[in-house]
């Protein structure tokens, strides 16, 4: 089986760590997706060592999942939603999507929706989301 693994770094995403276990013998893409328009509309340039300090907040999870997989990751740029929900299952061929939950309230759900959410309406290969 192939897996996409959704991970940021972010305290939430060590729960696809922690599900990844429920997978044994499966291949493993983790992908960390960096939002460039959160940089553009705060007018701030993107570092350009962005790729190297993103490998560094996702590097414990990688090596975790490592114990007990094959694994690969990417680090991307664009729109969380859609290239987890569309582009890079396509790209690795995953049977499944591993994604967390985010720490977003109702509120902002409703604003700026959950992309969690976006992924399992809209991929089409199976979600779990934890």
């Amino acid at each position: 089986m192939r897996i996409l693994a959704a991970i940021d770094g972010s305290k939430e995403s060590e729960k696809v760590t922690k599900a990844l276990k429920q997978f044994p013998e499966s291949d493993v893409t983790v992908v960390k997706i960096i939002d460039p328009q959160i940089y553009l509309s705060a007018n701030v340039p993107i570092p350009t060592n962005m790729d190297r300090l993103a490998y560094e907040e996702i590097k414990d999870q990688i090596d975790n999942i490592s114990q007990y997989h094959t694994v690969n990751y990417r680090i991307e740029f664009g729109n969380p939603k859609v290239m987890l929900a569309h582009d890079m299952p396509e790209l690795i061929k995953a049977d499944l999507i591993v994604i967390s939950r985010t720490g977003l309230n109702a509120v902002e759900r409703i604003l700026i929706g959950s992309t969690a959410n976006y992924v399992a309406t809209h991929a089409k290969i199976p979600v779990l989301i934890v």
